[in-house]
């Protein structure tokens, strides 16, 4: 099945919307007419964010592999539930 539009990873998830916090809190943090709606913790930094895209390639790597472990646990476990393979 193909991803969609809108079936986004959560870490590109997690950094879009650190992108919108800071793009709102850089508009109108300084704007005594306009509080922002919310505030960036300290050490979330633009910086921050352009490091954590990186992070999507290895997270995909890490749940390809969970999967593929995944299958083969089950593959075994229906080895030894259907009694084709036993243990000594």
């Amino acid at each position: 099945m193909s991803k969609r539009w809108f079936e986004l990873n959560p870490s590109v998830v997690y950094v879009l919307f650190l992108l919108l916090i800071k793009y709102i809190s850089d508009k109108y943090g300084n704007s005594d007419d306009f509080a922002p709606p919310a505030t960036i913790p300290k050490g979330a930094s633009f910086k921050d964010m352009i490091a954590l895209k990186g992070m999507d390639a290895e997270l995909s790597a890490l749940m390809a592999r969970r999967d593929k472990t995944r299958d083969l646990k089950h593959a075994m476990m229906q080895e030894l539930l259907t009694g084709r393979t036993q243990l000594l």
